[in-house]
């Protein structure tokens, strides 16, 4: 049987209906979203969200913007105290039901396997720059040191210099090197690595790094140490020896 005239007028279209849906929403917002949402299922509500995030991107809307959109139920552009509460509840009902959108905060493994891993390359940083500031200081100080004048200070700020020039050249290997522990930060969310303990933890972990590095580097002044007491003997024995040469004759 086809539809007469009379019944043709009770049927819409999907752009009149979504017309008198649009007209009725600005009219009145939350009984008709509420009706709205009454009418769908799961799925067509998570069609229509999906729908409604990705024209928001689309107009360049940003996601502050769209957060405070969605908490002003009424439209009224102002946010009250009770569009705020429900809000919060119904954002932290939807982190409960699904873990991976809530902002939990990061366990004490994550927290010291980022510090480790943050902490390993800075001991690598720390023991080249302190080993070959002492190296090249030493050299600068006993052959340039001795010819034109230059003071313990001077040499060690030039051997500075070079450790700082040859650091930059080594900063892509000790990196290479230490992924070959096998340590890296673990796997977390956006939220988890912007909070202020992240930002704690990897500072941590890279001044125990670089101070463990640094004291290791100073290594070098052990053989320095021993190279100066042998060379002062040998030198308090050549004296003794140009002394008691006259006393025989």
């Amino acid at each position: 049987l086809q539809p007469g005239p009379a019944e043709r007028k009770r049927f819409m279209t999907v752009k009149e209906a979504t017309a008198k849906l649009v007209e009725n929403l600005r009219r009145t917002p939350v009984d008709t979203a509420k009706q709205f949402a009454d009418c769908l299922t799961p799925a067509e509500r998570g069609a229509v969200i999906y729908a409604l995030r990705r024209q928001n991107t689309k107009e360049g809307v940003l996601e502050t913007e769209e957060a405070f959109l969605e908490a002003d139920s009424n439209m009224d552009g102002k946010l009250s105290r009770e569009e705020f509460a429900i809000y919060m509840a119904l954002k932290r009902l939807e982190e409960e039901r699904d873990p991976s959108k809530a902002k939990f905060w990061p366990s004490k493994e994550h927290l010291a396997t980022t510090a480790l891993a943050s902490a390993i390359p800075f001991v690598g940083f720390g023991f080249c720059d302190n080993a070959i500031m002492l190296m090249a200081g030493e050299g600068i100080e006993s052959s340039l040191g001795v010819a034109l004048g230059i003071t313990t200070l001077a040499a060690a700020g030039l051997g500075n210099l070079i450790s700082d020039v040859v650091g930059l050249g080594l900063a892509d290997t000790i990196e290479a090197q230490a992924r070959r522990f096998g340590v890296s930060e673990p796997p977390l969310t956006t939220e988890q690595l912007r909070m202020p303990v992240m930002r704690a933890t990897r500072t941590a972990g890279a001044v125990v790094g670089v101070s463990v590095g640094c004291l290791l580097g100073m290594v070098p002044l052990l053989f320095f140490d021993s190279a100066k007491k042998a060379a002062g003997k040998e030198k308090k024995e050549g004296e003794g020896e140009g002394e008691a040469e006259p006393a025989v004759r």
